[in-house]
């Protein structure tokens, strides 16, 4: 549903009522918004030995050089900043046969630890879903290392199918995933 140019969705898991998600089109004032989510998980992940991305490459500064703010989506709980992640319309580096209009890309998916496990990424990929339908796309794409089977059981229950296993820039084991709506 939505309201105010924010999209809201009640999560549930198992049935259980858990909690309202907002999600909204960031702007430049929620870059701190933004960087604090990804690096809560840059932060999380190390801890655990398992890194997903360096935590410079988490920051604002080093972001900006790769996307804007209005690039990002930020799922609000109770007005505080639970997950985040990049929508874009074309992705030359990661898709590079894919004609701009044919798809919405994803980048960047990112839960707060303490919002793990409580449906937010998938309120982020319905999210991403309805963006596409409601701008006639009929495909998101997305990428995720080939080791992270917990999230990409998260992908693949959400419709996304892994289409192709590459290695990126010569050092990143990548899964190349397609969901068609």
């Amino acid at each position: 549903m939505k309201t105010n140019d924010a999209y809201v969705r009640d999560v549930f898991i198992r049935d259980v009522f858990i909690r309202d998600v907002c999600i909204r089109q960031a702007t430049e004032a929620d870059t701190g918004v933004i960087e604090e989510i990804m690096l809560d998980v840059v932060t999380w992940m190390d801890t655990t030995g398992r890194h997903q991305w360096p935590a410079e490459e988490s920051t604002w500064d080093y972001l900006k050089n790769r996307f804007k703010a209005e690039d990002f989506h930020i799922g609000f709980v109770e007005g505080e900043g639970a997950c985040c992640c990049v929508i874009i319309d074309h992705d030359p580096n990661f898709w590079p046969d894919v004609p701009l209009g044919e798809s919405l890309y994803l980048h960047k998916v990112a839960v707060k630890r303490k919002f793990a496990g409580e449906g937010y990424c998938d309120a982020m990929l319905d999210y991403a879903k309805d963006m596409a339908r409601e701008r006639g796309i009929k495909t998101l794409r997305l990428d995720a290392h080939q080791s992270r089977t917990k999230v990409r059981a998260i992908y693949e229950r959400n419709g996304f199918k892994c289409v192709e296993e590459k290695t990126m820039f010569g050092y990143y084991h990548t899964a190349m995933y397609l969901c068609e709506l």
